[in-house]
Order: structure tokens, then sequence, then C-alpha cells
């Protein structure tokens, strides 16, 4: 399987308590009850008590007619500032 790298940085402002705004982005199994782009998400791999190196498969469904399949290995957890993969 080819490795490919793709930089996406987001940005959001939401009015409402910082703690809870953290606890649903971080925990994206729960994302497709909440954002309607997100069909699916899998466990691959497990990974820290923090949630570095846990490796999940994404499944994304936009306005356009294919879905998007993603593997994504979670690198860095900053709580209540960052989260990258």
């Amino acid at each position: 399987m080819r490795t490919v790298e793709y930089r996406f940085s987001t940005f959001w402002r939401i009015d409402a308590p910082v703690q809870e705004v953290w606890a649903a982005i971080q925990d994206s199994a729960r994302w497709p009850e909440w954002w309607h782009n997100v069909e699916r998400v899998d466990q691959l791999e497990a990974g820290s008590n923090q949630g570095v190196g846990v490796v999940q498969r994404y499944t994304w469904k936009g306005w356009l007619p294919y879905r998007l399949v993603f593997d994504m290995r979670v690198t860095r957890v900053d709580s209540l500032v960052a989260l990258e993969g």
C-alpha cells in the first residue's frame, strides 16, 4: 500500500463550552451521529490511552457522486488544543 501525505487544517469557531466541543471532536467514532458527511468510522488499530497511535478508517460522502475512504493514524493529541493525524 502506498502512503501519501496530505495536509488539511481546519479551524472552527463554535459558541459552546470548550470541553464539550473537544469531547465531540476527539470521539471520532461518533462523528456519523452529528456530522452528516461522515458515513462511517472503523477502528483498525488501538492507540495509547490518550489516543495517539490509533488508526481509523473514515468513509465520507459529500455532494459529489463518490465516497472518500481513507485511513488515518493519530500522531498528536494536545487536549483542548489540537488533534493531528
